[in-house]
C-alpha cells in the first residue's frame, strides 16, 4: 500500500519573490579593481555591464588611446537576491550598494537601455581632460 500525500503550491510571499527574481545591483569594488571583477565575473557565467570609455593621453614621446571605466569602483551585475553570495565571495568586491541595509535594485527602462548609448546624449566620459 502507497501512501499519497497531496502536495500544496507554494505561494510566495513578496520579500521571496524579490530574492528569485533576477535585478541588476550594482556591486562596490576594491579600488581599480572593476575589470579584474567583471573577468571573475564572466567566468563564473553572472550578467555583468562595466560601461567604459576611450581617451587618447599624451606624453611627451607618443599618444595613446587608453580605456577607463566610467563609474569607479562600481560593476553592475544581474542576479537573484538569494544568488548574491557568488560575487560577494569573489577577491575584490567590498559589498552591494544597500538601502536600509538591503541590497538596492538599479532601474533601468529596460535591460537594453542601460547598455546601449543615445545618439543625442553627450559622450560618456569626464569632461575635464589631463
Amino acid at each position: 500500500m502507497t501512501l499519497v500525500i497531496p502536495i500544496e503550491p507554494q505561494t510566495l510571499t513578496p520579500s521571496e519573490s524579490r530574492q528569485s527574481v533576477p535585478n541588476w545591483y550594482a556591486a562596490y569594488t576594491c579600488a581599480r579593481h572593476e575589470k579584474k571583477v567583471a573577468h571573475q565575473l564572466e567566468e563564473r557565467g553572472v550578467e555583468y555591464f562595466l560601461p567604459v570609455y576611450h581617451s587618447v593621453r599624451r606624453w611627451k614621446d607618443r599618444r595613446k588611446e587608453l580605456e577607463f571605466v566610467l563609474f569607479p569602483s562600481y560593476v553592475f551585475v544581474r542576479l537573484a537576491l538569494v544568488d548574491r553570495l557568488r560575487v560577494l565571495q569573489l577577491p575584490g568586491v567590498v559589498r552591494f550598494v544597500a538601502f536600509h541595509g538591503q541590497p538596492a535594485a538599479q532601474n533601468p527602462r529596460n535591460d537594453n537601455d542601460a547598455r546601449e548609448e543615445p545618439d543625442d546624449v553627450m559622450p560618456p566620459h569626464p569632461s575635464s581632460e589631463r
